[in-house]
């Protein structure tokens, strides 16, 4: 029995040290991605940035299979989410009462994780006009962010924190380009929006946009 134990012990302890070389492994790429582009970092990057062999990063898959992980390092500061609703972010936001509250969840989001993951974004559309592989990716993730929004304003609107003069299509697609990294350069970047600039700038289009007439 007791070696049972101590087996039972020492797979947990393996698998706790591989989510966690997964987890760096994901950020690397993550910031590799970013600074450099996709198809000018390689795995030998990735594995040094992350202080692991390149044998492990390889053991991960292609470099392609790489852009789940370092998403979900873009959109939550964390790889391995399993289950999404189960996200810091998705239970403050079901904790508000009200939309003005919501609304203040999502600007502190998504100005710190446009700050964080613009320019990862920004790499993985350019290369996905020349990979069909990542273009396959790029595809699956605009999917899935789609129905992320539209999740959203279904939940929303359940609360009554919504117009209802509006399409829920409409309103999640509304909410999609106000929150998209794309906007967020745009406006800090080419407009010269300060953090302050564009967190009040977002805080006042969602309340616009989106409370009930």
């Amino acid at each position: 029995m007791p070696e049972r134990k101590k087996r039972t012990y020492d797979n947990s302890r393996r698998s706790a040290q591989a989510r966690l070389t997964r987890a760096e492994v994901h950020r690397a790429a993550f910031r590799l991605f970013g600074e450099q582009g996709y198809a000018a970092t390689s795995l030998p990057q990735i594995a040094a940035a992350a202080g692991v062999s390149v044998e492990t990063v390889r053991k991960m898959g292609p470099k392609s299979g790489l852009l789940d992980g370092a998403r979900e390092v873009a959109v939550f500061d964390e790889s391995g989410v399993d289950e999404v609703l189960d996200t810091t972010f998705l239970r403050s936001v079901a904790a508000q009462e009200d939309l003005a509250g919501a609304v203040e969840v999502l600007v502190d989001f998504y100005a710190t994780s446009n700050h964080r993951a613009a320019a990862f974004w920004q790499a993985w559309r350019a290369a996905a006009a020349g990979d069909p592989v990542v273009a396959a990716a790029w595809e699956r993730e605009m999917a899935s962010a789609h129905g992320a929004f539209r999740t959203g304003i279904a939940y929303a609107a359940g609360r009554g924190w919504l117009r209802e003069d509006v399409s829920a299509e409409e309103l999640a697609a509304t909410l999609w380009v106000l929150a998209a990294s794309e906007t967020y350069t745009r406006l800090t970047v080419d407009a010269g929006f300060t953090d302050d600039d564009y967190r009040s700038w977002l805080r006042r289009m969602l309340l616009e946009q989106l409370a009930p007439r």
